[in-house]
């Protein structure tokens, strides 16, 4: 009889140990999603404007949209659309489009980030080995596997951004973090 009842707290003890990692796992999901939504206009504004150089023309801008591919303690790597939007006839127009990897140097305090550098690869012949240098070879091979359906969500994404800034002066966040 003691042994059952021994057996039946053990059985409890686990149960209830069990809920508490459950609740803990999830508790820290909805912290990540709430960091993430809080940075995302931090990371666009920074490089629609140290990434790549703002359009100067009043009735132009410069969108990005991201996807974050990963991260680590002091990294956050994305893949980011950029193109210069602008309407013509009424119609919403871009041109100079770019699909590139970035990886963006970051400094953690608690649920703040501050971002300390970035790196592009390079272009040309330099391109693979400047990946390597860049990224690890997890990210590359996430990279590797985006689909015509991620460039076409991520362009979207810019697109809606471009509506918003260019017809009320504000962007929202168009961060994709799956």
């Amino acid at each position: 009889m003691i042994q059952n009842r021994a057996k039946m707290f053990v059985s409890i003890a686990g149960i209830f140990i069990l809920l508490a990692i459950i609740f803990f796992v999830i508790a820290g999901n909805k912290a990540s999603e709430n960091s993430t939504e809080r940075v995302d206009t931090q990371l666009l504004d920074y490089i629609e404007k140290t990434v790549f150089l703002p359009v100067s023309a009043s009735n132009r801008t410069t969108v990005c949209a991201a996807k974050v591919i990963g991260d680590d303690r002091n990294h956050l790597y994305l893949y980011v659309y950029k193109a210069e939007y602008y309407y013509q006839d009424q119609k919403l127009s871009r041109i100079g489009v770019e699909m590139v990897p970035l990886s963006l140097e970051i400094e953690r305090s608690g649920d703040e980030i501050d971002i300390i550098g970035h790196a592009l690869p390079a272009e040309g012949a330099q391109y693979g080995s400047s990946m390597r240098d860049i990224f690890p070879n997890s990210i590359i091979e996430k990279i590797s596997l985006l689909t015509q359906d991620d460039f076409a969500h991520i362009e979207a994404l810019a697109d809606d951004r471009a509506k918003l800034m260019l017809d009320y002066g504000h962007s929202g966040n168009i961060l994709v973090d799956d």
